[in-house]
């Protein structure tokens, strides 16, 4: 099989992670480096931000993260969230997947007004290609990972903790880390029932 369809096969959802990591600092960078270059963006925008949180920055913010969950979520409900949290806060780093929103708005002022309705879904659309570019390159290269959303009740603290710009719109999170569970194995519906040929 095609080395590419090998590793989309392979990503699994990763929320037991492990405080190292199998790359480099040096690796990580260049990766990431790589993928906000190249990967596509609507119109070109390049919309699409990303935060990496390592050592302190990377525990800072999973603790805010469960303070956040237990003033908005019931007591049971916290008790779920908590657990999956501390697995992902034992992990090496994070990444915070943002849209710029000042740029996509510049961009959406510059395109026929017909089509402004669609920009926040085509920012989000370019910000899902570079999470999932990344997620699946990790997974080839050994590192767990997952795709989080605790938010919006986390965005602005993360704006104020670390000087983001107001514009960043939060869209995502993936923590990650050398894998500390075996992947669950999730049944697939029918390939005919997802995808439609017309010869």
């Amino acid at each position: 099989m095609d080395t590419m369809l090998r590793a989309i096969q392979n990503r699994r959802t990763i929320r037991k992670l492990k405080a190292q990591s199998s790359l480099t600092v040096q690796e990580i960078k260049e990766i990431l480096s790589t993928v906000v270059d190249y990967a596509p963006t609507a119109f070109h925008s390049q919309s699409s931000r990303v935060v990496l949180l390592m050592n302190e920055h990377h525990r800072t913010f999973w603790n805010m993260t469960e303070e956040m969950m237990k003033q908005v979520l019931t007591p049971e409900k916290f008790s779920l969230s908590q657990k999956k949290i501390k697995g992902y806060a034992s992990g090496f780093g994070t990444l915070l997947f943002f849209d710029d929103e000042k740029v996509t708005e510049k961009v959406k002022n510059q395109k026929d007004p017909r089509f402004e309705q669609q920009f926040v879904t085509w920012a989000d659309q370019s910000s899902a290609m570079m999470q999932f570019a990344i997620w699946t390159i990790f997974s080839e290269k050994g590192l767990g990972a997952s795709i989080q959303h605790f938010n919006p009740h986390i965005d602005h603290a993360c704006r104020e903790k670390w000087g983001l710009p107001a514009e960043w719109r939060l869209i995502a999170q993936m923590p990650f880390g050398d894998i500390d569970e075996e992947p669950i194995q999730k049944e697939t519906l029918p390939t005919d029932q997802k995808l439609k040929i017309l010869e």
